[in-house]
């Protein structure tokens, strides 16, 4: 091991006791069980993604180590009108059916579920514009 992972290790050790101690501090200590355990059910949905990202992570880190390696920092994307077209379909189309699983599982649209779609909507949005706005011509 290298100085730099040792570093990276003795914060990650470090994050975790303090997350361990504030944890006993606020819920333990003063009785809020309950809203621990409402924090706890809302991980769940939450550490499965988080999972994933940081898989995720690792592969792309080795790929980023190897292309580094071979001096092959770049990456070409080949994209048709198809694909952009598709992708336009996808970023408008996403918000809608959001809003009617929504109104499907609930029976009724809120406001969190307007915001929510809105938001990804943007994200994508962004995203798009980001993409196909450095074309090369």
């Amino acid at each position: 091991m290298n100085a730099k992972d040792l570093i990276i290790d003795f914060i990650n050790f470090a994050f975790a006791v303090v997350l361990i101690i504030f944890c006993i501090l606020y819920f333990i200590i003063p009785g809020r069980m309950e809203t621990a355990s409402d924090l706890m059910n809302a991980l769940v949905p939450i550490s499965f993604f988080a999972i994933a990202f940081l898989i995720k992570i690792k592969i792309s880190r080795y790929e980023y180590k190897v292309n580094k390696k071979n001096n092959t920092m770049d990456i070409v994307l080949n994209l048709s009108y198809l694909d952009k077209t598709i992708l336009e379909v996808l970023i408008f189309a996403m918000p809608i059916v959001s809003l009617i699983i929504a109104l499907a599982m609930d029976g009724k649209l809120t406001f969190s579920n307007i915001f929510q779609s809105l938001f990804s909507f943007l994200i994508f949005y962004f995203f798009y514009k980001y993409l196909f706005g450095k074309r090369v011509y």
